[in-house]
């Protein structure tokens, strides 16, 4: 589905090559089970809708929202083997995380309150691996937080002729919920 009344660079989120790769490579869920919760998030289909931080432009992932809003609460992992492309701060993503995979999928981990210890660009990761944990970072300088509920932003980008497209994460994010956890 186009998403043209913003502006945006998604792809057709019924790419099925793309979410083939996806759920080939793919290996956990992105978010691990807090201690003691039999269920410790929620997400909905936000992917396209609006925003207007920084700009008019439309939502490039699904928001992964947590029980309790408490930073550092709930870990965020990777949902596949790959490399850690991006690390760092970003206006609008916070601290977040960029893993690359071997068939040139990006997963993108965003709003992070602390990174793993030790977790470095360019290291190897398997799925499984800690990557943070949930916060609420981003919308102004390097350090913001508060501007939002404590959540995980999780996107899928590619490569489409040269152009990084994204595509729909939430068909992925149903599978792994209900397969991986």
């Amino acid at each position: 589905m186009e998403h043209t009344e913003l502006p945006h660079r998604h792809g057709n989120d019924r790419d099925l090559s793309r979410l083939e790769h996806c759920m080939q490579e793919a290996e956990s869920f992105p978010v691990r089970r807090a201690k003691g919760q039999s269920v410790s998030w929620g997400f909905d289909d936000g992917y396209g809708e609006g925003r207007s931080y920084g700009g008019r432009r439309s939502h490039e992932g699904i928001d992964i929202m947590p029980v309790s809003d408490d930073r550092k609460q709930i870990p965020v992992q990777s949902v596949s083997d790959g490399v850690v492309e991006q690390l760092g701060w970003l206006e609008l993503g916070g601290y977040r995380v960029g893993i690359r995979t071997k068939s040139g999928l990006y997963f993108y981990y965003a709003h992070l309150e602390e990174y793993a210890p030790g977790l470095q660009k360019g290291d190897r990761v398997q799925a499984g691996a800690l990557l943070g944990y949930m916060g609420d970072t981003g919308y102004g300088p390097e350090g913001t937080r508060g501007k939002f509920p404590v959540h995980l932003h999780f996107g899928i980008y590619y490569d489409k002729d040269g152009e990084e497209c994204t595509v729909n994460p939430y068909y992925l994010l149903q599978y792994l919920e209900k397969n991986k956890v």
